[in-house]
């Protein structure tokens, strides 16, 4: 059904996702009821805006949903073959050994994170575990205490601190994150990486890439070459160079989560679509562009997965080993 307010799609008796209203399908008892529940949906109406422009609850509304999407993104991370899935708290791996090895029922997680062939878990008393290959330390965090942000990309892990400072392990990529300070998240991606500073601006590491004047953001993405931010307003900002120089997200808006590939940009706004730019296969493309009701995204090169609440609900990318090994773990503990 269509929402009295703004007119998006609703699930009956639930709260609408884009504008909040929670009077969608009711059923009332006397006339009189009914025609004081239409008064109120015309007010909501009105001060919703004819136009659709995100007004001053509905901004915030965005905002929320951001920040829940934000932790979202890290129950489900993607290696080279391998996978690791945060549910309840509980860690299932699934795909290949290489990447995967130790982790498998570790409980009290909040967060999960994977690089090539290594991957890694936040615990809720701020300490990390990592497994799989190792060769240049990515894998030497046994002493990290009081992590609030977990990130992985090839050959390193990195954590945020609870006062905002950065800790390293792998790659010789100490140097990258010397001068870094204020830290709320950070996103690594090949051999470059952009953080996102608690007042809402952006640094970039290991990269010439210009975002010193981004503001207002709540969430940033790195990719080869290309870094991308959300903005609280959900529009998305974009800096590139070499082959991706020029990925177009102008034109996306009302978006309330991003996601990066090496080569693509993904953000699904406040209805549940998503869109995706890049180099990737244009079946992918296609594929993502009928998912509807999903919250966030989690990419690789090969494939991308929707989720909604934690649970992966769309899939893109064949019929590849490691999408189906996800479904059976999905499966059997959902």
């Amino acid at each position: 059904m269509k929402c009295l307010v703004c007119s998006s799609q609703a699930a009956e008796g639930e709260p609408c996702r884009v504008c909040g209203y929670e009077g969608n399908g009711a059923v009332f008892a006397t006339r009189a009821l009914a025609l004081k529940h239409a008064e109120k949906a015309e007010l909501a109406r009105r001060q919703y805006g004819n136009d659709r422009q995100p007004l001053t609850e509905r901004s915030a509304l965005t905002e929320r949903s951001s920040r829940k999407t934000q932790s979202i993104q890290s129950v489900l991370a993607l290696g080279v073959g391998f996978g690791i899935y945060l549910w309840k708290g509980k860690i299932y791996e699934f795909g290949n050994s290489m990447g995967r090895q130790g982790l498998e029922g570790m409980k009290n997680v909040v967060a999960v994170a994977a690089g090539r062939y290594h991957s890694a878990a936040l615990s809720a008393d701020g300490r990390v575990c990592a497994s799989g290959i190792g060769t240049v330390g990515q894998l030497d965090v046994s002493g990290w205490r009081g992590i609030v942000s977990l990130a992985a990309s090839s050959d390193c892990t990195v954590g945020v601190t609870e006062d905002g400072s950065v800790m390293v392990a792998g790659n010789n990529a100490q140097s990258w994150f010397r001068d870094w300070s204020e830290m709320s998240k950070i996103s690594a991606a090949g051999h470059m990486a952009i953080g996102l500073k608690k007042d809402g601006t952006a640094i970039v590491a290991n990269s010439r890439l210009d975002v010193s004047s981004w503001s207002g953001l709540i969430d940033v993405r790195a990719g080869d070459d290309f870094a991308c931010g959300l903005t609280k307003s959900g529009k998305v900002l974009f800096r590139g160079s070499g082959l991706n120089d020029s990925l177009d997200v102008s034109k996306w808006k009302d978006i309330i989560s991003i996601e990066a590939s090496s080569s693509r940009i993904y953000g699904v706004n406040s209805s549940g679509r998503a869109f995706s730019v890049g180099s990737d296969s244009r079946s992918m493309s296609d594929n993502i562009k009928k998912w509807r009701k999903i919250d966030s995204i989690v990419a690789n090169d090969r494939m991308c997965i929707g989720l909604f609440e934690g649970k992966p609900v769309a899939d893109a990318g064949g019929n590849s080993p490691l999408l189906k090994a996800l479904w059976e773990v999905v499966s059997r503990i959902i």
